[in-house]
C-alpha cells in the first residue's frame, strides 16, 4: 500500500512467493518470489524492496527455507539492480528464455538479519466475509536486510 502523506491507501503491486523443493538444492525449501509494483507513480519509493523483505522475513519464520530464488526477463534493469541491493547473486542465465536467475542463501547471518526484520514486523489476523487473513502493519524499519 501506498501511505504517504498526500495519498489515499491503495494497493499498487503485489509480492508472491511460490515454496517449492527443489531439485538443484537437495530438496531443501526454496521460495521462488516475485514482485511487482503496477502502479508507476508508485515506482522508485522503496516499496517494492519493503515488500520482498517483508515477504522473506515472513516465510523464512514460517518455513525451513534453504534460499530464495528470483527469476528476472534479463532486460528488467530495475528489477535486477533491486534483488542485487537486496543481497542476491546470481547463479544463472538461460539465455533461451532471456532470463537471469538470482539466488538469496539462507545462513546463519542472513537468517539473523531475517528474524531481526520479521521481530519488527506488526501481524494481525482478521476475518473479513469468512475468510481468515493475515495483515502486516510496519512499524518504523530500523534496518534494511544484509
Amino acid at each position: 500500500y501506498d501511505t504517504t502523506e498526500n495519498s489515499q491507501q491503495h494497493m499498487v503491486g503485489d509480492v508472491n512467493v511460490f515454496l517449492q523443493q527443489s531439485d538443484d538444492h537437495e530438496g531443501l525449501m526454496v521460495g521462488e518470489i516475485e514482485v511487482m509494483i503496477a502502479e508507476v507513480e508508485s515506482r522508485r519509493k522503496g516499496l517494492a524492496k519493503e515488500a520482498v523483505n517483508i515477504m522473506m522475513s515472513f516465510i523464512n519464520n514460517h518455513f525451513k527455507m534453504h534460499a530464495f530464488i528470483a527469476k528476472i526477463i534479463d532486460d528488467n534493469h530495475a528489477s535486477i539492480k533491486l534483488f542485487r541491493q537486496l543481497g542476491f547473486t546470481q547463479f544463472r542465465h538461460l539465455h533461451v528464455f532471456n532470463e537471469i536467475h538470482f539466488i538469496y542463501s539462507i545462513n546463519p547471518s542472513t537468517q539473523q538479519s531475517l528474524q531481526s526484520y520479521y521481530s519488527s514486523l506488526q501481524i494481525q489476523s482478521y476475518t473479513n466475509s469468512n475468510v481468515i487473513e493475515q495483515r502486516i502493519s510496519i512499524k518504523p524499519i530500523k534496518h534494511e536486510l544484509k
